[in-house]
């Protein structure tokens, strides 16, 4: 099974690792989420946000769509597991398009797939000042580096993310800490 790296061929990891896609909008637990988010003022979860919670399940955001066809949306999972309507060459760009996305998501399932107990616990509690905060902040630390490691995003950048996206979890000197030392692993 090939690692996780910056050129890793997008497709052939999803299908390797038994990673399944599925658009947000189609899950009620995604749609109870954005609920509760939208109560903090998070109003683009459905449609920016891409989301990993599982080692086998990466959500999507209503916002993907077929490149040839604006107005249709892409059914990502059909697409990467072969029953799909797209050419493979714009199957491709479309993975290319988003490859440091991916990355991070496929770095959650990783992550997921190590610490199966302590990664779910982190989501469910992340929040709460019993162990989510400083858990979850590692996480999507792992998850950036991706994004600060391809040029994408920096190190500001991500803090600034981790910050506000997932609700202050914890001052951002710790969390610039975290993030310093997960991008230079």
């Amino acid at each position: 099974m090939m690692d996780l790296a910056p050129d890793v061929d997008l497709k052939a990891y999803a299908v390797g690792r038994g990673i399944r896609f599925r658009d947000k909008r189609l899950s009620a637990p995604m749609r109870a989420v954005a609920w509760v988010l939208g109560l903090f003022g998070n109003r683009r979860f459905l449609t920016h946000q891409w989301t990993t919670m599982t080692p086998r399940r990466v959500f999507y955001p209503d916002a993907l769509h077929d490149p040839r066809a604006d107005w249709k949306p892409i059914d990502l999972d059909r697409e990467v597991h072969g029953v799909g309507r797209l050419h493979p060459a714009d199957l491709k760009g479309v993975l290319e398009r988003h490859r440091p996305t991916l990355l991070h998501e496929f770095q959650h399932a990783a992550d997921a797939r190590r610490w199966p107990v302590l990664f779910q616990a982190s989501y469910v509690f992340g929040p709460l000042p019993i162990l989510g905060p400083s858990a979850r902040v590692r996480w999507e630390a792992r998850g950036y580096a991706w994004q600060i490691r391809l040029g994408r995003l920096s190190v500001d950048d991500v803090v600034g993310l981790i910050w506000s996206v997932y609700l202050w979890p914890l001052p951002k000197r710790w969390i610039r800490r975290i993030v310093e030392r997960e991008v230079a692993l």
